[in-house]
């Protein structure tokens, strides 16, 4: 198994909002498999971000085995990230964020996110593909994942 993606809780929780499970059903099971295969993951602090939220994503990714658990090198990628921008993380905002781009560093996978890269210049406004790209993690907004995998709806 060669996992090719981690996922941004943010892409998932897009997906629920616009584009629900019983009208969008392709979309679904497309996402599902691929998350079944092991080709996208995503780590269990994107999966605790979804555990805040009030819909039932967190357990269906669960449910898929497609969450990762955090190990040391992830750890050590996460603390190089921490030690860059100390201000990324505050509370709850983007608290997943250094372990979505560790993750990917980790398995050499790419990032998809909903975020856009900014020239951001304080830590606390800084979206993951600016961060990624100091890491050398490629990253992809929604419709490019999609393009990448061919997919049409």
């Amino acid at each position: 198994m060669t996992i090719r993606f981690v996922l941004d809780s943010s892409v998932l929780i897009a997906f629920e909002r616009n584009q629900p499970r019983d009208i969008y059903t392709s979309l679904w099971d497309r996402v599902e498999r691929l998350l079944h295969s092991g080709d996208a993951v995503l780590p269990q602090e994107a999966v605790t971000e979804l555990e805040h939220g009030t819909d039932t994503l967190a357990t269906w990714v669960k449910t898929t085995g497609a969450v990762v658990a955090t190990d040391a090198a992830v750890v050590a990628v996460v603390a190089q990230i921490s030690q860059r921008h100390p201000g990324w993380v505050s509370g709850t905002q983007n608290a997943a964020d250094p372990f979505i781009i560790a993750t990917a560093k980790v398995l050499d996978a790419t990032v998809v996110t909903n975020e856009k890269s900014r020239n951001a210049t304080i830590d606390g406004n800084m979206k993951i593909p600016q961060v990624a790209a100091e890491f050398g993690v490629r990253c992809l907004l929604t419709n490019d994942f999609f393009r990448m995998l061919g997919w049409r709806f």
